[in-house]
Order: C-alpha cells, then sequence, then structure tokens
C-alpha cells in the first residue's frame, strides 16, 4: 500500500513516501496521516500511528520500500518574552468576553537552529540575543496600550468616534483570541527571518496558548 506519512520527530517534520508491508492488511494506515518517529538508530525508526489505538507501524528499512527523509534535529534553543497591555473583545461569543476587557498579555518566542555562526563577533551564537529581543519587543509595542478588534466587528460610526477622540486601535483580520495572535507573532517574526520554533501567548499568567510552524 502506497502512503504518505509525516512525521514528528524531536519537534521536527519527517516524511514519508513510500510502501509500507502488513501481514495484515486491515491494519493499514489511511492516507496522509499523521504519525510519531522515534530513532532507534541511524538510518533506523520505529514509527507509531493511529489505527484504533497508538501501535506501530513499522521499524526499520527492512519492512518498507521508499525514502525516509531525515531533518538534523535542531539542538540549540533561545527563548526570550516580552509583555504588553492591551484591550480587545471577541464579537459573536456569548459570554463575558464579548465585552471590551483588558489583559496584561505575555509573548514568550523560541527560535531553534542547529547551526551556530562560526565567524565575527557573534561566533557561538545562534542569533544575538540583542536582535531576537528587540524584535520580540518591537512586536509587543506594537501591540501595547490600543484596543486590539477584528476587521468588520466595529460599526463605522464606532470606529469614527474612537479616532476622534484619538484612541488607539488596531484592526487585524483575525478574531483576537490568544490562539490567533500566537500564529499572528509566529508569522511577524518569521517574515523577519528570525528561525522562529515556538511562539507562546500568555492572557493571564494562568492560561496560554501556542503556536508551533512545521
Amino acid at each position: 500500500m502506497r502512503i504518505h506519512v509525516k512525521i514528528s520527530l524531536n519537534g521536527l517534520t519527517l516524511s514519508y513516501d513510500g510502501v509500507i508491508m502488513y501481514p495484515d492488511s486491515s491494519l493499514a494506515p489511511s492516507c496522509h496521516m499523521p504519525a510519531k518517529g522515534i530513532e532507534t538508530k541511524p538510518g533506523h525508526i520505529m514509527v507509531f500511528a493511529w489505527v484504533d489505538r497508538l501501535m506501530p507501524i513499522f521499524c526499520a528499512p527492512a519492512f518498507f520500500c521508499g525514502r525516509i527523509i531525515f531533518l538534523e534535529d535542531k539542538m540549540y534553543h533561545l527563548k526570550t518574552e516580552a509583555h504588553f497591555d492591551s484591550a480587545h473583545f471577541l464579537a459573536g461569543y456569548n459570554g463575558k468576553c464579548a465585552n471590551i476587557h483588558g489583559h496584561s498579555w505575555k509573548i514568550e518566542a523560541e527560535i531553534s537552529g542547529s547551526e551556530l555562526q562560526q565567524a565575527g563577533e557573534k561566533r557561538g551564537m545562534l542569533i544575538d540575543f540583542g536582535d531576537f529581543k528587540k524584535a520580540v519587543r518591537g512586536l509587543a509595542d506594537s501591540f501595547d496600550h490600543t484596543l486590539i478588534y477584528e476587521k468588520g466587528s466595529l460599526k463605522a460610526a464606532t470606529l469614527a468616534a474612537l479616532k476622534d477622540e484619538g484612541f488607539s486601535i488596531t484592526e487585524v483580520d483575525f478574531r483576537p483570541t490568544a490562539e490567533n495572535l500566537s500564529r499572528h507573532f509566529y508569522d511577524m517574526l518569521t517574515a523577519q527571518g528570525l528561525p522562529v520554533s515556538r511562539i507562546t501567548v500568555y492572557e493571564t499568567p494562568e492560561n496560554c496558548a501556542y503556536y508551533e510552524g512545521e
């Protein structure tokens, strides 16, 4: 059976496209299924996937024809954080969060890579912490002390009145949940060329959402 499997190994994504041999064809997984991989030795992995339960679907090259593409594990990780205070509301929500309310938000940004810089003043660094902190701090500052609102969720007259009063308002193309903000901040930092691996956004000290890229 020919399938394509995306495998998560050490937080990275591997791709397998080939034929898996099954003694019992009823155990064959469906196409494009997620799986978990554990490297047992170079060139050999044990891959687990959900069939009716989590179970191994192949182990070692002798069990399949095809190609495993290994991505080098990203060994170095940097993390920094920045804070901002802002208000938002969730249009169409049946609850208190439909009203304008504020949070002391925290952004935790993580980057990763397998290679350190080998020459110059940044030798031995993944990137300069100063550059990393500046990018995350600039992102937080752009959302500080403002009303974050979803495009189309406020009447034109309301927007005009807020602007006329000189209030800071920030329009986004998505519902401003912690989940969507984590993805938005991930995309913004990635666009700056940072090797972002995860963005976590805290609404409160106890509650957060995070987004990880592939």
